[in-house]
């Protein structure tokens, strides 16, 4: 990583680490970053790390990639998004899925 990539790898650490549900994931390949996970119910929900400069978070069952270029557009997206994801197991899909529609494409 270099200079600009490790400093906002901190910003995001930092935001993340005062979150409830994330925690910092090994990865399990050497020479990968790790990366932050949203865990919910044993399972990872979101997962953020950083792909070419930018703040890359992964929606795990969606396979989609939505990418920030900084921590305050990313504590946005999560503020407005992230208990979605902490409640959907408890939900029926059709509504978790009609919830999460249109918020992908919004930020």
């Amino acid at each position: 990583m270099g200079s600009r990539e490790t400093e906002l790898w901190h910003q995001v650490s930092a935001r993340l680490e005062a979150r409830q549900g994330w925690s910092l994931q090994s990865s399990p390949t050497p020479g990968v970053p790790p990366t932050w996970g949203l865990v919910s119910d044993g399972e990872i929900e979101l997962s953020v790390g950083l792909e070419q400069g930018l703040i890359a978070v992964y929606l795990v069952d969606r396979e989609v990639v939505i990418t920030f270029p900084g921590v305050d557009r990313l504590t946005d997206w999560l503020d407005a998004n992230e208990a979605l994801f902490l409640q959907r197991r408890s939900m029926a899909s059709e509504l978790f899925d009609e919830l999460l529609s249109g918020r992908i494409t919004e930020w």
